[in-house]
């Protein structure tokens, strides 16, 4: 549980940091694989941006489960993670090199309650599996 903690912590940094650098400043690597699934998925590179958001906050979503940090209100953690994203996404407004997008804070929230209740099924799965054994 304190890895999960330190992951999340990590994860939340990053996140706050690639939606604040100025956009040379970020890693592209990871921007190839958007512009990849968004041509796989949609037949054009246009929604990679939204992919790459989706896919940060489904991993925020994803590691705060195991982090536990919400166990008596489990539908708190992907509200909590949504609404970081869309503070995020609007304290871009104020940035010269940025700008906020309501479909990217649309991405934010999608990501962080698939991320979280797709992790939470998987788990309880995985737990339901070992259990048996």
């Amino acid at each position: 549980m304190i890895a999960a903690r330190a992951a999340l912590a990590a994860l939340l940094t990053f996140v706050a940091y690639l939606s604040v650098a100025p956009p040379g400043d970020t890693p592209e690597s990871g921007f190839a694989l958007a512009e990849a699934l968004s041509l796989l998925l949609f037949g054009d590179a246009a929604f990679a941006d939204k992919i790459g958001h989706f896919s940060a906050y489904a991993a925020l979503g994803a590691v705060a489960v195991p982090a536990r940090l919400w166990r008596a209100r489990a539908v708190f953690a992907p509200l909590a993670l949504g609404f970081y994203g869309i503070v995020l996404e609007g304290f871009q407004m104020g940035l010269p090199a940025r700008d906020a997008d309501f479909f990217d804070g649309l991405a934010n929230v999608a990501g962080a309650v698939v991320g979280f209740y797709g992790s939470s099924v998987a788990l309880t799965v995985w737990r339901r599996r070992t259990l048996r054994r």
